[in-house]
């Protein structure tokens, strides 16, 4: 294999419903040379034959297995094992569309004050519905990594539309292994010190919302571990390290002690009844679907039963 311009890195576990698509997606990027690094974290599906399937045709592929350990140390791991110049996240699931990989690669390669970039996603609902977009202007990725509010500060559109240098990425440190969650906006914060944030205004990620999202099941340790994020900013702005916040970030973005990642009936029934919310004036129908099965999976939730009783 002649050295590629593009590592591609993707951490998964058990997501064996979505993942030929997500390979396929990856694998029909033209215009640049690239590795695709996989890194399954202890599935117990079938995403690693999948996988391998894929990897006996397409050399392109390689796949590292190890024991469940989370997303950021996978993360970790791949990157490791890149040997490009450049580095794009994948999440499994969600699709890089034509044109993506060497769109970025063409933005960093013409703009080198550049450290990382991203591109415009689309989101879609969890059986493929238009579910909204993320456009990011020029001057939000020049400069929403660089506010120190967790109110006004702003990363990429999605962890997995980035691109970014591995020098810059080797220089900061790369993820850190304290950051359970939001290891992306530590990363990111640390590399917009060394290089700008550029964004494609163009859509190249296709994302599909979930209820297994970190996002979704640890929003409360995120928005404590964001805030440490902004201190660990403060302290290296001040003094050029941040070493002595990293115990907290551990503390503040650990699993909760008796809590896994698994979806609750809870949980899952209130993010089906976002999702029914939030396209309720484009999809009536759609919405319905996903507020009855809000309620399916949670009889007690009274918003769901109250929007469908509006509906008749």
């Amino acid at each position: 294999m002649t050295q590629p311009d593009v590592s591609v890195v993707m951490g998964i576990y058990n997501e064996q419903t979505h993942l030929k698509d997500t390979i396929e997606s990856v694998l029909s990027q033209e215009g640049v040379k690239l590795e695709f690094i996989i890194v399954n974290d202890g599935s117990t599906d079938e995403s690693e034959s999948i996988i391998r399937s894929y990897a006996k045709r397409d050399p392109r592929i390689h796949l590292y297995n190890q024991t469940n350990q989370g997303l950021t140390k996978a993360l970790i791991a791949g990157c490791n094992h890149a040997i490009a110049r450049y580095i794009a996240r994948q999440d499994a699931g969600d699709l890089s569309l034509p044109g993506r990989l060497k769109a970025q690669k063409d933005m960093l390669d013409s703009q080198s004050e550049m450290s990382m970039c991203s591109t415009a996603v689309i989101y879609l609902a969890p059986d493929g519905e238009k579910f909204g977009k993320t456009i990011q202007s020029a001057e939000d990725a020049r400069e929403g990594l660089t506010r120190r509010s967790i109110n006004t500060i702003q990363g990429p559109p999605h962890h997995g539309s980035v691109m970014f240098r591995k020098q810059s990425y080797d220089k900061v440190g790369g993820y850190r292994k304290q950051f359970y969650v939001a290891q992306d906006l530590d990363l990111w914060t640390r590399m917009i010190e060394h290089g700008q944030h550029g964004s494609l205004q163009t859509i190249y990620y296709e994302a599909i919302a979930n209820s297994r999202s970190i996002s979704s099941l640890r929003r409360d340790q995120q928005v404590e571990t964001t805030k440490v994020i902004l201190e660990c900013c403060e302290a290296r702005a001040n003094n050029g390290d941040d070493s002595r916040l990293l115990e907290k970030a551990r503390k503040a973005s650990k699993p909760k002690e008796g809590k896994t990642a698994i979806a609750t009936s809870k949980s899952e029934s209130d993010f089906l009844y976002f999702v029914g919310s939030y396209i309720k004036s484009t999809n009536p129908k759609a919405s319905r679907k996903y507020l009855k099965r809000a309620l399916a999976a949670n009889p007690w939730n009274w918003k769901a039963l109250a929007k469908l009783v509006l509906y008749k």
